[in-house]
């Protein structure tokens, strides 16, 4: 478990400098470039796991075990970005939130402009994601909690599909023990 929390920390730490430096690159990278940049640090990251864990225990874990240990790297590492992120966006830099919040109606507004909705239905369509925007400004810890229990959710499920991939189960005539798989290297120092 320990190559798990300890790939979850550095995931965590990434995730924090991949949000500072969005912040940095200003409303309109974040809008347009983030996610993609987000996106594909995020399959890196999963691939990333999977094989130091498959590494580090030698290339033999049982499909619960690799599980168990995907799941609780990546949801270390997703608890850290947001909490990170709900910090920085309600105490540090609440005008940053306002300004993506009024970033992403308008390219909400423009892209169902775009799709031909007639005027009354984009208008609707937007009073309901400006109310619902300016909820979400005012009580920003409802939708930091969804988003973990939704996280938690979607993680478990890429956990178990990346599991698939890092199990191996011992040579007959092999026999570990469960801890013997998920801490074989606790006593070594493998930085």
């Amino acid at each position: 478990m320990q190559v798990a929390i300890r790939y979850g920390l550095i995931l965590g730490v990434i995730n924090i400098l991949l949000a500072v430096f969005g912040y940095i690159m200003g409303v309109e990278f974040s809008m347009s470039y983030y996610a993609i940049i987000s996106g594909v640090f995020s399959i890196a990251a999963i691939i990333f796991v999977c094989v130091r864990i498959k590494k580090e225990n030698e290339g033999i874990i049982k499909y619960f075990d690799a599980a168990k240990m995907v799941f609780v790297a990546l949801m270390l590492s997703y608890i850290i970005g947001s909490s990170y992120n709900y910090v920085f966006n309600n105490f540090v830099a609440p005008e940053y939130t306002e300004q993506i919040a009024k970033a992403s109606l308008d390219k909400a507004e423009s892209m169902l402009e775009s799709m031909g909705m007639g005027e009354s239905e984009i208008d609707k369509a937007m009073k309901e994601a400006r109310k619902s925007s300016s909820e979400a400004l005012e009580n920003p810890l409802m939708p930091f909690l969804q988003s973990i229990m939704v996280g938690a959710v979607v993680l478990f499920v890429i956990a178990l599909l990346a599991a698939i991939f890092v199990q191996r189960k011992p040579i007959e005539g092999e026999f570990l023990y469960d801890d013997e798989i998920v801490d074989n290297n606790s006593e070594k120092d493998s930085w």
